[in-house]
């Protein structure tokens, strides 16, 4: 099992620049994103495995190789370039008979109604009162914060308000975000992505060899 995690972790630092990219432009859980691709585009892993490995500790190694590389990367246009491609060419294709626009769209339209179900409920169980104290009133607006916030692509699932409403608005939901995993796996699998990827290495690269450096001068004291 340890070997198994090693790997695990030299794939994801591998792959980083697919991964980052491919986050970056569909705004895709980065914890689901990387689950993906451990399980369905490594033979390092099998899905048996999966719930005794540490997932968590993946997503933080993730995130941590991740902000590295835009932090060294995001900046330059090779890569601002690569990331306009997977949007415009990759994230366009249908692969399944809808392109992930098509797909966001929908998971947008199911999660929309459960978050203003679960917000309605909250604020009609919770109203503002005026013995409330600031600091209750502050605790209220911080719960609503939470809930009203813009989450990554499928991380919904993960809070506990999500759990508080109906069941077949958690079913829907879950369900586009199974549409959007499905068109994940094709994407990481995508053979023509990887070949632009590692253009976009080998342009990096080079970026960084023919940056212009600066020249210190030298200046000779004359003495008099």
């Amino acid at each position: 099992m340890i070997k198994k995690e090693s790997n695990a972790y030299k794939q994801i630092k591998d792959n980083i620049a697919k991964l980052t990219i491919i986050q970056q432009a569909t705004e895709f859980s980065p914890q689901k994103l990387v689950h993906i691709h451990l399980v369905y585009c490594t033979d390092l892993l099998e899905i048996m495995d999966v719930e005794k490995l540490n997932a968590k500790s993946f997503y933080k190694y993730f995130i941590k190789e991740s902000c590295k590389y835009l932090k060294e990367n995001q900046t330059n246009k090779a890569y601002q370039t690569i990331l306009e491609s997977v949007k415009e060419n990759y994230l366009t294709k249908k692969y399944f008979g809808a392109d992930y626009y098509e797909i966001v769209k929908d998971y947008k339209e199911q999660e929309s109604p459960l978050k203003e179900f679960v917000l309605d409920g909250y604020k009609t169980i919770f109203p503002i009162t005026p013995d409330m104290s600031k600091a209750d009133v502050a605790r209220r607006n911080q719960k609503l914060g939470k809930i009203s916030v813009k989450h990554w692509i499928g991380d919904i699932v993960n809070y506990e308000y999500f759990h508080q409403a109906p069941n077949f608005m958690q079913t829907n939901v879950k369900n586009a975000i199974q549409m959007a995993e499905i068109f994940l796996h094709n994407l990481v699998s995508d053979k023509d992505l990887d070949s632009e990827i590692m253009k976009l290495s080998s342009n990096l690269y080079l970026e960084e060899k023919l940056a212009p450096k600066s020249i210190q001068i030298k200046r000779k004291l004359v003495k008099i």
